[in-house]
């Protein structure tokens, strides 16, 4: 009986929000799995917010205030865009949002969301990001004027997947990032104005450019899988940028070409 009775504890702080419905669903066995949150208009969160193992259906966006700080645990997040098809994902400068072993993912198929950092305390491990992006020319997660960044063994599946302006130390490793398609032109990782920033054992795959670096310096790329796709240019390290080191990068192609970078 306590199983059965512990779903139904879910507190919900600093709500600012049209509607929240819990739901219980039933697991398999016919026991009680986790909870299903509907929430209705946007999530802002103002405090301190922690989330575990739920599942929420969000039909807004997900807006983390400057002192808001949220953090994601073992949740699969739904963006419901029926409404308006773009929805994001926004962490304002002095915010902190930390998302652990979470899915997030639009849930309609077709549609996609944007999720973007900016001057907050971000960090992405263990989770998976499915369909983000829009259109698909922008970057599925942008993060500008931010230090110290952390995104580490994630699945993102998307064309564009990680944008860095003007932000410095940021750990990008374990990833596996993989385009649409490999006839689809996109960039895996952009590094713009950013600097002092770490690029290692990530897998990259089917993409055209793998890390493009532009005003960018003192950054580590290396031990990285690059496997290209369309229009492939491997590493592009482009202009007023210097003492950036690659190194022990794996690069190949799908017609059978590889090398060292």
């Amino acid at each position: 009986m306590l199983r059965r009775l512990l779903v139904f504890l879910v507190t919900v702080t600093a709500l600012e929000v049209g509607m929240v419905c819990i739901l219980p669903i039933m697991a398999g066995d016919g026991s009680y799995a986790n909870p299903v949150q509907h929430r209705d208009g946007d999530w802002v969160v103002t405090s301190t917010e922690s989330v575990e193992n739920t599942t929420i259906i969000l039909n807004g966006n997900l807006i983390v205030e400057s002192g808001g700080i949220l953090s994601l645990t073992s949740v699969i997040l739904r963006m419901d865009q029926s409404t308006t098809g773009a929805y994001q994902i926004l962490a304002n400068p002095g915010s902190s949002l930390m998302i652990s072993k979470s899915t997030i993912e639009p849930l309609q198929e077709g549609y996609q969301f944007g999720i973007s950092v900016k001057g907050a305390n971000f960090a992405l491990t263990e989770s998976t990001l499915s369909g983000p992006g829009i259109p698909p020319s922008i970057y599925a997660l942008t993060i500008s004027d931010t230090n110290g960044a952390t995104l580490k063994s994630n699945s993102i599946n998307y064309a564009n997947a990680i944008m860095l302006s003007n932000s410095t130390n940021a750990m990008i490793s374990d990833n596996t990032i993989t385009s649409i398609g490999p006839d689809f032109p996109s960039t895996a990782i952009w590094l713009d104005d950013s600097h002092n920033n770490t690029i290692t054992n990530n897998r990259l795959y089917r993409h055209s450019v793998s890390v493009m670096l532009r005003n960018s310096w003192d950054n580590y790329i290396g031990y990285n899988e690059l496997t290209l796709g369309r229009d492939p240019n491997g590493i592009c390290i482009m202009w007023s940028s210097g003492n950036n080191v690659v190194a022990y990068n794996h690069i190949s192609m799908h017609q059978g070409y590889e090398g060292q970078g």
